[in-house]
């Protein structure tokens, strides 16, 4: 039997530690109570203030997990938040960030969430199409947050 008190190799040399919060909804969450998008308030802002308070809240990793939920890509504000993110590397802040989804079931008897998180380089077409497939939906085929009807329905 190996003893792996007595060598260097099986020692544990130094522990890290990452403040995350794996359960973020964006302004694009239909339960979301701040600004939403609008012609006033673009991707780029929601970003910008976003990633700030991230920053303020000393996050080392974050998770978007919106409801139900991933942008199509021409909507989603993942790309914004990565762009916003990478901009305050030069400061020497560092933000990961996590694609994902929050899936609520109707399991049980107030319903089950799920929590979907993906690799950090996951697209938001692969998000979605994961999202579908998890549903059996068409990857188009969305559906609202706030809509108790709208929740999956196992089959």
């Amino acid at each position: 039997m190996t003893d792996y008190t007595n060598t260097d190799k099986y020692q544990l040399k130094e522990a890290k530690f990452f403040k995350c919060d794996l359960h973020c909804h964006t302004c694009l969450d239909a339960r979301w109570k701040g600004k939403k998008i609008s012609k006033d308030y673009t991707k780029e802002d929601f970003a910008k203030e976003f990633v700030a308070f991230c920053r303020r809240q000393k996050l080392d990793a974050i998770a978007l997990t919106d409801h139900n939920f991933v942008n199509d890509p021409k909507d989603s504000v993942l790309e914004s938040l990565c762009t916003e993110a990478k901009k305050l590397e030069q400061e020497g802040y560092e933000l990961t960030i996590f694609p994902g989804f929050e899936l609520t079931t109707y399991e049980g008897k107030t319903g089950i969430q799920l929590h979907c998180i993906l690799p950090a380089d996951t697209s938001t077409s692969t998000a979605s199409e994961i999202l579908a497939s998890a549903c059996k939906l068409e990857a188009s085929n969305r559906f609202d947050g706030d809509d108790p009807k709208a929740r999956y329905q196992p089959r």
